[in-house]
């Protein structure tokens, strides 16, 4: 049975790429050993990084190891998944990309690699997501920069006030259900009633294992922001939980990130799943 993956961009920085490329990956996913599950996150940070001339000759040997080595299947967007599994529809269809669109990812993934030209064209595709990304990222960063400022303001006003003793577990009973229906409200699209999907979510959320999920992460994020007032608020909170989420059926995750995303993964998975360094994952390949 086949090792399942979804990659993170930090194991493309710099040399590790180089490691990577070198390592025995390629032979693995051809004898079906390794799985890899590509996710949006991942194809838009490479993308992202393609509005950068003085990139994009290193870019391409990117994107051309991600169409090689990516012998499982595509994720949909979060808001798809979102959408389909509440409406009810099975995980395979709401879950993964249809082998034709998934052809056609493919496809346009080549025409950026080789450079056609009509990449300016193809370019002028991305940006719009590159935006919205950022726009998404900036409003979530100032949420839980709120948090954390109300956390110090109270601390500062009753400077003898104990730490927090609330558990995340305690903190998610307490936040769930307020959050997964301003969720469904504002963020979901759908032709169902907004109420009514709240309705049947809130009475068995695990019949919406990945909606539910993705409350959870959220929720995470909250709570680190608020208490862990050290560490730095990352601006790809929000990719690095949609990545986590995906893999919720992998076996696990290849990441050189040990900060937030780290934790966050413990958080949602404890021991049932694997969390990768890159040095990790190449003495499992060797």
């Amino acid at each position: 049975m086949s090792f399942r993956i979804t990659l993170d961009r930090s194991v493309f920085h710099g040399e590790n790429f180089n490691r990577l490329a070198s390592s025995s990956l390629e032979k693995a996913c051809r004898s079906r050993k390794i799985a890899i599950y590509h996710t949006p996150i991942l194809i838009e940070e490479t993308l992202n990084l393609w509005l950068k001339p003085e990139k994009r000759d290193g870019l391409k040997e990117h994107l051309c190891f991600l169409i090689t080595i990516g012998n499982g299947r595509i994720f949909k967007d979060r808001g798809e998944i979102w959408s389909g599994e509440l409406e009810g529809k099975s995980e395979r269809e709401y879950l993964f990309l249809s082998k034709t669109d998934q052809e056609n990812k493919i496809t346009f993934l080549n025409r950026f690699a080789k450079k056609e030209e009509n990449v300016e064209d193809l370019v002028k595709e991305v940006l719009p997501i590159k935006a919205n990304n950022r726009e998404k990222a900036s409003n979530l960063r100032k949420i839980f920069v709120g948090k954390r400022n109300e956390t110090a303001q109270s601390r500062k006003l009753s400077p003898n006030l104990p730490k927090s003793s609330l558990s995340f577990e305690s903190y998610y009973d307490l936040n769930c259900d307020a959050l997964g229906a301003g969720v469904i409200r504002s963020h979901v699209k759908t032709n169902r009633s907004p109420e009514e999907l709240i309705q049947k979510w809130t009475r068995d959320k695990s019949r919406y294992p990945y909606f539910t999920l993705w409350i959870k992460a959220f929720l995470y994020a909250n709570f680190y922001a608020r208490y862990n007032s050290n560490d730095p608020i990352d601006w790809n909170t929000q990719m690095d939980i949609s990545l986590i989420v995906m893999a919720k059926n992998l076996d696990a995750v290849i990441s050189n990130d040990l900060a937030f995303m780290k934790s966050a993964f413990d958080a949602l998975y404890g021991t049932g799943k694997e969390y990768l360094t890159l040095e990790d994952f190449l003495k499992r390949l060797s």
